[in-house]
């Protein structure tokens, strides 16, 4: 067992700088497109440089963030991103695309590839996958509990778990919800967030069924401190922080409270316990209510923020009434000058940044707030200026490098200096032989005060040793020099001493792989509630069907598959007819699509039906899963199916339904040869109409799109 790496998110420069100063042990972050935050503000290649160079003074690790989707014709520039930024200095790279994975092991084979939690690993068979195609390190689906992880994590490969932050309620890599209703893809690094938006679970007739409020796909975050000894314990080899979209003061918080708790917990698991003030200053950081989720095993009601899906902040009181102009506020802890203040009024949020001109002195606080409250409203912090300027001044000092310098100043030796640090490091520069001074000899503050002007080094000196012979002399500018050659060896020794290793890995090779695709035009009718299409890492095996949710959607990620024995892909429904042909081109296996059906935009762990009220979680049993159909209901009006499998998943489907049979003609001339009814909502009649549309169209039958369907993304591209 080994102490577990603290992983922390920084999706720029003062998030970085935050997450190495609060004691991160490595960073992950995003530069360029290809990765699954491209609203942060992420990394130029020159930024990264610097970064990882930052990092690897400080003995901690870089990971860059390849974790999207590459589509046909940007493989060159994915490869270039992630080759600029081996070159820039990182340590490894999160890849959740196949051919991508394929590609790196091929061209970069020192590069460290870690399976992004986007390929949504949960088992044996996924870890195995995920290390033949050359990752040393998984990072695990969110929906494992502890024990499924420690039992993972004898197979002996580095795993890496969520432990804080926010929570997908879909399955990581398997949301299409923001794709097909908006056209932002969560798979290209676009998400934009319609789980955090209100629906209403309604039946066949529109009456409203969900009891718990309106937000109905928005979980809580996970907060895992409580439980880092059993994560310890369980094998993890590292304890990942969500959020590069997240501020500075998050991240130094989060950061720095999760190292002290990983540090205690290490030295003695037995009698660990969650620090005091832990769980508060994690809910002052951000919080949209905390839950331990998967983790803990727990995938109902309790998980799930139903009232809210932004931060609630903490609650500091209630308004009593007004005085002088001034809302009186009944405050059960401290408020400071620059809070950031949220009213809970009966028609909604408003918010007030407290001032120096407000009466913060006893119980009751007197506020200048200008928006209309009303007496019993609650008042909660969002925003701490107590908990950002701690960040901050964490920040200042945690990104100076603690050394010792000794200077050695003996007359008729030359002069040296060397610079040491707890750890062992060490270095040293020689300058001139010091000679009987000429006129004034130097003094022992005189070397502190020059040697010791360190200010736009990463270092600062905790401890000097000054052998200074007396009337003896130096020009400042000698000490000056020799200084700044023994910081920059000292520079090249933490480099070296915390430089990359060389990794040994496996790889897919995609080079020599044989065509399989000819193959004549066909119409099936497929069911993903009983299919043995390969839907996930767990499912594949050789000779089976690629399922469109393990997106193939470069020609690399089809050799890749067809290398390791796959027969046929059903092609993303992402992709465009533009696209698929690009891609049957060069394929080796046959491609199909689906042409008809309602697409599933979202499974999860988590049934929706829960909303309903409390569950025995019987699912087999389930009246309500087996009763009248069930819809989510948005803003709108558009009604998306819900249905809860057998094992107590929930999905969700389109609210209109797809229908690309008319494109058939254009379809089979880009090359594609199989087309599919997805009848898991259909019932025999349905299916079997559909099933003869698409029949006619292959035999040339001109078909006319029916109407109230929607064509996907055929036509029009994701973003």
């Amino acid at each position: 067992m080994r102490k577990p790496e603290l992983l922390a998110p920084a999706g720029n420069r003062a998030a970085f700088e935050a997450a190495l100063a609060a004691g991160a042990d490595a960073i992950y972050l995003g530069a360029g497109s290809f990765n699954a935050r491209r609203n942060a503000d992420n990394f130029a290649i020159d930024d990264l440089r610097a970064a990882c160079r930052d990092a690897h003074l400080r003995g901690a690790r870089v990971y860059l963030t390849a974790n999207t989707l590459v589509f046909p014709d940007e493989m060159d520039d994915a490869l270039a991103m992630v080759a600029s930024a081996a070159e820039a200095g990182i340590d490894a790279a999160i890849v959740q695309d196949v051919g991508l994975m394929s590609v790196l092991r091929r061209e970069l084979p020192e590069l460290e590839l870690h399976a992004s939690t986007q390929l949504n690993v949960r088992g044996k068979r996924g870890i195995e996958l995920a290390t033949r195609l050359g990752c040393s390190r998984v990072t695990l689906a969110r929906e494992l509990s502890i024990e499924q992880i420690a039992r993972l994590a004898e197979l002996g490969v580095d795993l890496e778990v969520f432990v804080h932050g926010a929570l997908c309620i879909c399955q990581s890599g398997q949301c299409l919800l923001s794709s097909l209703i908006g056209g932002r893809s969560a798979n290209r690094g676009l998400c934009a967030q319609p789980c955090r938006l209100p629906y209403k679970l309604v039946d066949e007739d529109g009456k409203t069924l969900a009891k718990e409020g309106q937000y109905l796909l928005s979980p809580k975050d996970l907060c895992g401190i409580g439980m880092v000894d059993r994560l310890i314990e369980a094998g993890v080899a590292s304890l990942k922080i969500e959020g590069r979209m997240k501020s500075p003061e998050y991240v130094s918080t989060v950061t720095a409270t999760y190292r002290e708790a990983i540090d205690r917990a290490w030295k003695d698991r037995a009698s660990y316990e969650v620090a005091d003030d832990a769980e508060d200053v994690l809910a002052e950081a951000f919080n949209r209510g905390f839950t331990h989720g998967y983790l803990a095993g727990e995938r109902g009601n309790d998980m799930m923020g139903y009232r809210r899906p932004n931060n609630r902040g903490v609650a500091v009181g209630r308004v009593t009434g007004y005085s002088a102009g001034k809302v009186k506020l009944a405050a059960s802890t401290d408020i400071a000058v620059g809070d950031l203040l949220e009213f809970w009024t009966s028609k909604g949020r408003v918010t007030y940044t407290v001032e120096a001109s407000d009466t913060l002195k006893g119980e009751t606080k007197y506020l200048g707030v200008r928006e209309p409250v009303s007496v019993g409203d609650r008042v909660f912090r969002v925003r701490s200026a107590k908990l950002a300027a701690a960040a901050q001044e964490r920040t200042e000092a945690g990104m100076k490098i603690p050394v010792s310098i000794d200077v050695h100043m003996k007359k008729d030796e030359p002069l040296e200096i060397i610079v040491r640090d707890e750890a062992g490091h060490e270095a040293k520069a020689m300058g001139p032989v010091i000679e009987e001074a000429r006129t004034k000899a130097i003094a022992r503050e005189d070397v502190i005060e020059h040697v010791g002007r360190l200010g736009s080094t990463p270092f600062t000196c905790e401890d000097w040793q000054v052998d200074l012979d007396e009337g003896v002399g130096i020009g400042f500018s000698t000490l000056h020099k020799t200084r700044s050659a023994a910081l920059a060896a000292f520079e090249e020794t933490l480099l070296d001493a915390n430089g990359q290793t060389a990794v040994s890995a496996g790889g897919v090779d995609i080079t020599r792989v044989t065509d399989l695709s000819d193959m004549a035009p066909f119409t099936t009718v497929i069911r993903f509630d009983d299919t043995n299409i390969a839907c996930s890492l767990e499912q594949f095996e050789p000779g089976c069907s690629i399922g469109p949710r393990m997106y193939a959607t470069n020609i690399e990620a089809i050799r890749t598959w067809a290398a390791l024995g796959a027969s046929f892909v059903w092609l993303s429904p992402e992709l465009t007819l533009h696209q698929m042909k690009l891609l049957a081109d060069e394929s080796p296996l046959p491609l199909g699509i689906i042409v008809i059906g309602r697409q599933e935009l979202m499974v999860s762990d988590h049934c929706f039906l829960m909303a309903e009220g409390s569950c025995d979680e019987h699912c087999a049993t389930c009246a309500r899963r087996c009763g009248t159909s069930r819809f989510l209901e948005d803003r709108k009006g558009y009604r998306f199916p819900v249905t809860t499998d057998v094992c107590g998943r929930g999905h969700i489907y389109n609210a209109v339904p797809l229908d690309v049979a008319h494109a058939i003609g254009d379809l089979l001339r880009a090359g594609v040869r199989g087309f599919a009814v997805d009848a898991t909502l259909m019932g025999e009649g349905e299916a079997e109409h559909a099933h003869n549309r698409v029949r006619s169209g292959i035999n040339g039958t001109k078909i006319k799109k029916s109407a109230d369907t929607t064509t996907g993304h055929l036509f029009r591209p994701v973003e």
